[in-house]
C-alpha cells in the first residue's frame, strides 16, 4: 500500500467518523487536505522536527533551565559528547 493509499484511507475514516458523530475533523497533515479534505492546519514537520533536535541538544547540554527543570540527569560523559558536537 502506498503512502497516498494510506492517507486516502485515513481520510476516509476521518470522513466517516464527522458523519457518524456530527463532529468536525481537523487533520494536521497537508497531505489529507491534498487528498481531498477540505483543510489541514499543523506545524510543517521539518520545522517541528528541527525544532525538537534543537531542545534536544539543549537538554543534553544541560543548558541552564532545561534539564534541571524537567528533572532530568544528563550523566557527565553524555553531556562531554554532546557538547563536542557543536
Amino acid at each position: 500500500m502506498s503512502v497516498g493509499d494510506r492517507v486516502y484511507n485515513v481520510l476516509i475514516i476521518n470522513c466517516e467518523f464527522s458523519t457518524k458523530t456530527g463532529l468536525a475533523r481537523k487533520p494536521t497533515a497537508r497531505s489529507f487536505a491534498e487528498a481531498g479534505g477540505l483543510m489541514s492546519y499543523g506545524p510543517s514537520p521539518t520545522e517541528r522536527d528541527r525544532q525538537a533536535g534543537i531542545y534536544a541538544a539543549r537538554i543534553l547540554k544541560s543548558e541552564k533551565q532545561t534539564a534541571d527543570a524537567l528533572g532530568i540527569n544528563v550523566p557527565a560523559t553524555l553531556r562531554a559528547q554532546a557538547n563536542e558536537d557543536n
